[in-house]
């Protein structure tokens, strides 16, 4: 809380950590849920894929955003989110391409 109400130069890593702290977070959404059940709904949807993005980076070596930055590298990891698995690379690898060449 007081991340986001004072925030300083250490807020952003303690905001990360308490996101990615499954059982606070669980506890967060069984408070939201007795308020608004599809405010909680969202939210665990939300932070189940924050989460699952995390496991593929960690999986992947990937500590530093400028480590996904390699186009296949990139195109790895969007594989591995959307698809679960490697096999989409080289349909996804083009689409990056154009996008990081601004088309």
């Amino acid at each position: 809380f007081n991340a986001l109400v004072s925030p300083d130069d250490d807020s952003a890593a303690h905001i990360m950590e308490v996101l990615h702290d499954k059982r606070t977070m669980t506890t967060v959404i069984q408070v939201i849920e007795l308020i608004n059940d599809e405010l909680s709904k969202i939210l665990n949807y939300i932070l189940t894929q924050v989460w699952r993005a995390k496991e593929i980076f960690d999986q992947e070596g990937v500590s530093d955003p400028a480590e996904a930055i390699p186009g296949h590298k990139m195109a790895r990891l969007v594989s591995l989110f959307l698809c679960g698995d490697v096999n989409q690379v080289d349909n996804i690898l083009p689409i990056i391409r154009r996008i990081t060449a601004g088309e």
